[in-house]
């Protein structure tokens, strides 16, 4: 179904040469660039040699995937796509389909997947790279950022989407089934591995008690297993590396909190990576040191006089990706959303699932640089802006003649 494209840039050999040093699972063969390393995850590069190219953000659905790709491919001539290894097949398909569908030339579109470290590390120091677009940890941004920094010439430019630790507030006024229904979608769907998924669960003390019942009887329910059966409502998560972390933490954070809700992994269903989702309630959101990316709800309870502290403790967690209101309270819902510094609020509904076009999304902080992906700032970023200042009058023009108003 895929065929790699011919990468027709030099520049693109050279950076292929010396991943291929660095990586002996690498192979470079008439033009193609080609690396994998079935332990690490890979980057992608959106290229231009004379403007922007980036690592591919690749924590989004296929259609922000296919936006992402279109708005580099209008403001540059070259995209190199990345992909994560477990994932491979599917991006295969994607990559394809955005390539027939748009029309972009074979010379623009090219398909890199490779170990992130040895592909990203040699895309990043080549002074040819202009800029990088980057989804995944605040810990690789931050090293991209160095890195970039580091390189003599012109000052690169960053657009990085990073994780958040993304709470949704709950006050007394919310309707219960309501919340537990947009909760469980938050929390759980995609077992948790969503830059979006809520993580923290903030419930004022006088409606935590029904919340916290009907949220234990739907978890009860759900069912964990193969993601290709209609039947599953939660599947594994990426590899045994994020399982052995999340179950570490899930050991850790119940000792310290009160486990309300787990739900079963049913015998039988083999050695995948599935974890547990689980919700515990803990003393303050401040115990979480950093986002766990699982199928982990934490629970924190607050008085309705403590709204605003609850606001702030938000805030000092530096990150500001995703924050979900609940309140049939107008003037309520629109101060947590003026005081809460994030990217993105969604005010009773889910948070996770943006629409491209109808929902700019990205955050600020440690969650991100923007602009948002999908809104009207995101290709300018990509393009330098100039500006021309012409004195007619000083060439021998005539400057009235300009000011002459037609008919």
């Amino acid at each position: 179904l895929f065929q790699f494209l011919p990468v027709g840039e030099a520049a693109c050999y050279d950076i292929g040469q010396q991943i291929e040093k660095k990586c002996p699972h690498s192979r470079i063969e008439a033009g193609i660039i080609a690396a994998a390393d079935s332990h690490h995850p890979v980057f992608a590069f959106f290229t231009q040699w004379d403007q922007c190219r980036g690592l591919y953000p690749a924590g989004f659905g296929a259609e922000q995937e296919f936006e992402f790709a279109f708005t580099q491919a209008t403001a540059t001539r070259a995209i190199l796509v990345q992909v994560n290894l477990e994932c491979i097949h599917f991006r295969i398909i994607c990559t394809e389909v955005f390539y027939i569908l748009s029309g972009i030339p074979g010379n623009v579109l090219h398909f890199l997947p490779g170990a992130g470290a040895v592909i990203g590390a040699a895309a990043v120091a080549d002074p040819r790279v202009a800029g990088v677009a980057f989804t995944g940890s605040m810990a690789t941004a931050q090293r991209i950022n160095r890195s970039l920094a580091g390189r003599d010439g012109p000052i690169a430019v960053l657009i990085a989407e990073t994780g958040g630790q993304n709470t949704m507030i709950v006050d007394s006024s919310a309707l219960p089934e309501q919340v537990v229904k947009d909760v469980v979608q938050s929390a759980f769907n995609s077992a948790g591995q969503r830059c979006s998924a809520l993580r923290v669960l903030c419930l004022q003390e006088e409606i935590a008690p029904r919340v916290i019942e009907l949220l234990a009887g739907y978890m009860a329910e759900l069912t964990i297993g193969d993601p290709a059966l209609l039947s599953t409502d939660i599947g594994p998560v990426i590899d045994k590396d994020a399982q052995r972390m999340l179950n570490d933490h899930i050991d850790k954070i119940s000792e310290l909190g009160k486990v309300v809700a787990r739900s079963e992994i049913p015998a039988g269903l083999g050695d995948g990576s599935y974890v547990t989702p689980l919700a515990v309630e803990i003393p303050a959101i401040d115990v979480l040191e950093k986002e766990v990316f699982g199928p982990v709800l934490h629970i924190v309870r607050y008085k309705a006089a403590e709204l605003d502290q609850m606001i702030a403790a938000i805030n000092r967690t530096g990150f500001g990706l995703t924050l979900g209101v609940h309140s049939r309270i107008d003037g309520a819902a629109r101060h947590i959303a003026r005081v809460a510094n994030v990217g993105n609020v969604y005010v009773n509904r889910n948070m996770v699932g943006a629409v491209v076009g109808v929902q700019p999304f990205g955050g600020c902080g440690l969650s991100g640089t923007g602009p948002k992906a999908g809104g009207p700032f995101y290709l300018h970023r990509f393009a330098s802006e100039k500006t021309i200042t012409i004195n007619t009058a000083a060439v021998g023009g005539n400057a009235s003649l300009l000011s002459l108003e037609t008919d």
